[in-house]
């Protein structure tokens, strides 16, 4: 990571420790229930280097995104709930200006990408407990495809579980700690997970959810949100060729400014914008870690637009529980 991207990322979290001491109320904020959203990182160059891919370089006009989530309660009442969410995503990428400096557009992996559409979809499972009225226990389980072909087989499907337990420190305070397992496209991974959500004002709220983004929420009135975050993003596809199957892997960290605002009770616009700074991008053998990559790629920082419309539970039923 460079110097100037961990510059950045201190100093984000610098300015949101300064408010952690003042927590006071919490701010309503509703989870989203379902979601359809489109995202897109515009105009950045990519290059490529590998001695058997050869070495290139592109012009990716529009990294788009179209996604889905749909979630459904199962059990809501009592200590246990349940719930099931569906998620469907498609990313495309528009490449233009391709140049080979050394190999042949017979191999390559642009050319490759500019004709391919990739999918990932799958369910997840949630189930939480509650302990006490300030313990609960959180389980999630799930299944996703992950390939430029709808093939479900151990090089292009995720498998994860994740359990967290969190504490009530307060009326304007939580704390969690968790694990996070997985085996992703033949690979297995494990990693902790921390958690910390401060009610800083009546309208600002601090969540942390480590490693994966931190973030803060000012609520500019009863009907629309203002928020900053910064996250680790990315993706990771199966890609297969001539029954050979390989792995293309991306790591991004991404800040963003984002206005949610109130249609309907129930219903929600948001707008996000933002700037997008890539960490790690590597195509592998299937069942191969990043460090083993046969091709390295980099790509330039790109702006990041998302517009989205999302359905959240209504007042009278979200105060119910």
């Amino acid at each position: 990571m460079s110097s100037h991207i961990t510059k950045s990322i201190l100093f984000f979290f610098f300015i949101i420790g300064q408010y952690v001491c003042r927590a006071q109320n919490d701010v309503g904020y509703r989870p989203k229930i379902a979601e359809f959203s489109i995202e897109n990182l515009i105009d950045y160059k990519t290059t490529s280097s590998s001695e058997i891919l050869g070495m290139e370089n592109a012009e990716i006009e529009n990294d788009l995104v179209l996604k889905l989530k749909l979630g459904a309660p199962i059990k809501l009442k009592g200590r246990t709930k349940l719930a099931l969410q569906f998620k469907y995503y498609r990313q495309h990428f528009d490449i233009n200006d391709t140049n080979y400096e050394i190999g042949n557009k017979s191999i390559s992996l642009f050319n490759r990408l500019d004709n391919s559409t990739f999918l990932n979809a799958g369910l997840r499972f949630l189930y939480t407990y509650d302990l006490t009225k300030i313990h609960k226990l959180t389980f999630v389980a799930g299944s996703e495809i992950k390939s430029d072909q709808l093939k479900i087989n151990n090089q292009s499907t995720l498998y994860f579980l994740s359990g967290n337990y969190t504490k009530q420190l307060s009326n304007s305070k939580k704390i969690g700690f968790g694990i996070y397992l997985a085996r992703s496209l033949a690979v297995n991974s494990i990693y902790p997970l921390f958690i910390y959500e401060s009610k800083i004002s009546n309208n600002l709220t601090l969540d942390l959810l480590l490693p994966k983004s931190a973030s803060l929420r000012y609520k500019l009135n009863e009907k629309s949100y203002l928020i900053a975050k910064a996250s680790i993003n990315g993706f990771r596809y199966n890609l297969s060729k001539d029954n050979v199957n390989f792995t293309l892997r991306k790591s991004d960290v991404r800040f963003t400014l984002t206005y949610e605002r109130e249609i309907h009770d129930w219903l929600w616009f948001g707008l996000e914008a933002g700037y997008n700074k890539n960490l790690r991008y590597v195509l592998t053998h299937s069942g191969e870690r990043s460090r083993n990559a046969f091709a390295n790629l980099a790509s330039n920082d790109a702006t990041f637009l998302k517009f989205s419309f999302f359905i959240v539970p209504p007042k009278k039923f979200f105060n119910k529980f």
